[in-house]
């Protein structure tokens, strides 16, 4: 199920929000070690939540009952660690929700856990956190980006990755130069919604 299904589900009773956040930490608890992709599960708190929300009547329950979201760890959960990845803030707790999450817990979202990241944001692939690497659940040999993790499957060099997926990437800055640059700079458009950015992922999943 998508998180409008789950929802839906919750909201008029079909599904317990209790055990959807159950059987979510059991496969955390399952994959994690071997992904490290979380640094810390918010079991109890996440189980009070659910159960605060099968306890509402069903038209009182937000358009995201039941869903579970995990934070990255540099977002802040009230009384909950929030350490960048970092080693410098690993006790740090959060004084107040970020704005995001207010509105995550308004609409009955479940946080469920804080997810490993670079240290302080530095990076993009997850090699960089004081905790240790993040797998790719793909590839689950020490390479964590997905391009990287099809170069050592395929034994492409890496400059061959990179042309093969900016060819057709000419196209569209040829298009929308402004945008491809901002999206590029990371400014005003995000780079995962860049043409370039899209195509190199559908390549990746459909096998180079």
């Amino acid at each position: 199920m998508n998180a409008s299904e789950t929802a839906a589900k919750v909201r008029s009773g079909e599904l317990k929000a209790e055990e959807l956040v159950k059987n979510r930490i059991l496969k955390i608890k399952e994959l994690n070690p071997k992904l490290n992709a979380f640094l810390e599960i918010f079991e109890d708190s996440a189980l009070a939540q659910a159960r605060a929300v099968d306890a509402k009547l069903p038209e009182t329950r937000g358009r995201l009952a039941g869903v579970c979201v995990a934070l990255k760890d540099n977002i802040l959960y009230k009384g909950h660690i929030a350490s960048c990845a970092s080693k410098m803030l690993e006790n740090y707790k959060a004084p107040y929700n970020a704005t995001v999450v207010e509105h995550l817990l308004k609409e009955d979202a479940i946080i469920i856990g804080r997810t490993n990241m670079d240290e302080f944001a530095m990076g993009s692939s997850n090699e960089n956190s004081a905790f240790g690497p993040v797998k790719n659940p793909l590839d689950l040999e020490p390479y964590p980006a997905a391009a990287a993790a099809a170069v050592r499957r395929r034994w492409l060099p890496a400059w061959l990755i990179w042309l093969w997926a900016a060819i057709p990437a000419a196209q569209y800055v040829s298009r929308r130069p402004f945008a491809a640059f901002t999206a590029l700079n990371r400014h005003t458009v995000p780079y995962q919604d860049t043409g370039w950015w899209l195509l190199l992922q559908a390549r990746i999943k459909s096998g180079l």
